[in-house]
């Protein structure tokens, strides 16, 4: 999985763009930090792993054969509907965390704000002047003091938009991801559907073929059935007292059976291995579009399960003060 991009720039603007993280084995490098309200945040390409702006993922597909299975595919999409639970349970703990960076930024707005009132206040007051030179030391150090709180508040108010930021922008990625997600899992159903009705042309098929092969065989063994009594009939008459036009007429009607009986035969096998051909086809085609699916999906699942593990450790850096330093 690729790396994140480092914190934006300056503390004044943040318009500065962060260096991109390392990526992982066989992943993208991170993406940039923010560049004023509009960043790539987690993104990054490599060259066996490609993300979008909003750092899904997006694989393009082989076309590798394998034995297909329908349990497979319910499988994967029993995972893609977690995954999506995943993604949404993730999109409310985000929120859940910009609210509280929000409540925490308004106190410091007021708490610096309030600050300001006394420091005008006090700037205004005539006290200063009328104290003599005590007085006015006093004045100036609660003056100081009191800058120096208004400076500590300045500095934790953009530490706490930095967050604030970095904290929208994942949660609308994941936001994006989530819908993304959705959309995947209706295809994939889209997907179950098709294999099954197919599946069910198969068995349809299956059960034709061998309907019409249980038939072949009565008729087969009817044949067999009559042939034997017009030899038997036959030699009846041969060894009896019937003319040489007879027996000649009775001999022909028993190779004229002999070709029809041949002919039908043929004309059986003939359907059943175009039917089988037909079979063979149809399952050749099922495994050639989706097992090569389901496998790739697999791979992207895990993929993307380990870059919500590591965005999840950044997001914990970020808003507990004492990992900070350490991340």
């Amino acid at each position: 999985a690729g790396g994140f991009g480092g914190l934006g720039g300056g503390a004044s603007d943040f318009g500065g763009a962060g260096a991109g993280g390392f990526g992982g084995a066989g992943g993208g490098g991170g993406g940039g930090g923010m560049s004023a309200m509009n960043n790539n945040y987690g993104c990054g390409s490599g060259k066996f792993d490609s993300k979008d702006k909003y750092g899904c993922k997006t694989d393009s597909y082989s076309n590798d054969s394998g034995d297909f299975s329908r349990l497979k595919l319910e499988k994967e999409l029993d995972s893609a509907k977690a995954e999506a639970d995943i993604h949404r349970l993730t999109c409310q703990r985000l929120k859940c965390e910009l609210e509280r960076v929000q409540g925490s930024y308004d106190k410091s707005c007021q708490e610096m704000e309030k600050l300001r009132c006394d420091y005008r206040k006090m700037s205004n007051a005539n006290d200063c002047s009328k104290g003599g030179a005590k007085m006015d030391s006093m004045c100036n150090d609660s003056r100081d003091q009191m800058t120096a709180q208004l400076s500590a508040l300045k500095d934790q108010l953009h530490c706490k938009d930095a967050e604030m930021m970095i904290l929208s922008s994942e949660m609308r990625n994941k936001d994006i991801c989530f819908q993304r997600e959705k959309e995947r899992v209706k295809s994939l159903q889209c997907d179950l559907e098709i294999v099954k009705t197919e599946m069910d042309n198969l068995r349809k098929a299956t059960d034709r073929l061998k309907a019409e092969r249980d038939c072949l065989a009565q008729r087969e063994e009817c044949m067999k059935r009559e042939l034997d009594r017009i030899k038997k009939e036959y030699r009846i008459l041969k060894e009896g007292s019937i003319s040489k036009a007879e027996c000649e007429k009775f001999r022909q009607d028993v190779e004229r059976i002999k070709r029809e009986y041949r002919c039908e035969l043929q004309e059986e096998r003939d359907r059943r291995e175009e039917a089988e051909r037909q079979i063979q086809t149809l399952k050749s085609k099922i495994e050639c579009e989706y097992e090569t699916e389901l496998k790739v999906e697999k791979d992207r699942n895990q993929r993307l399960q380990r870059q919500l593990e590591d965005k999840q450790t950044l997001i914990e850096c970020l808003t507990d003060p004492s990992r900070r330093e350490r991340c």
